[in-house]
């Protein structure tokens, strides 16, 4: 198997481990159903209600939570944004990349709230597709440098 075969199986094995672990993650870690389904729809309601918190001085407890939502949601699509350019070429492109990104977190989203097992949040969409287009802009930035070394 050449090199380049052996980096793809080997990113492919890495997606799937991610891919695992976010359904463990979004679904079932210290999460059990509620039998409520509950959705926020307003645009930044619930990064707004952080961000206030932050500046009413919040107790500690209080502030790591809104720490740990609006980091992590962030934080854990990064890679994501990584996988996708490098094991599919359509996701090269900007365009083909957000609508897979918003239409898998959308589904993400959905489900939770139709299992109980989270909040539909748009809030959480856009703080995910911001992790994930950080992550593509990593790949892109790294590839950039790849390909003018190559030079």
């Amino acid at each position: 198997m050449k090199k380049h075969g052996k980096t793809r199986l080997g990113c492919a094995v890495l997606f799937a481990i991610y891919c695992l672990a976010m359904l463990w993650l979004l679904f079932l870690y210290r999460r059990a159903p509620t039998g409520i389904r509950r959705y926020n729809l307003i645009p930044l309601q619930t990064i707004r209600r952080y961000l206030v918190g932050f500046t009413l001085g919040w107790t500690s407890a209080r502030l790591r939570i809104a720490l740990v939502n609006l980091a992590g949601n962030v934080a854990v699509f990064v890679p994501l944004g990584w996988f996708l350019p490098r094991l599919f070429s359509a996701q090269r492109r900007l365009g083909w990349f957000l609508l897979t990104v918003l239409l898998a977190v959308s589904a993400v989203e959905l489900c939770q709230m139709l299992t109980t097992f989270g909040t539909l949040d748009i809030d959480d969409l856009l703080l995910n597709a911001l992790g994930a287009v950080i992550g593509w802009t990593v790949w892109k930035t790294a590839r950039g440098n790849r390909e003018k070394r190559g030079r």
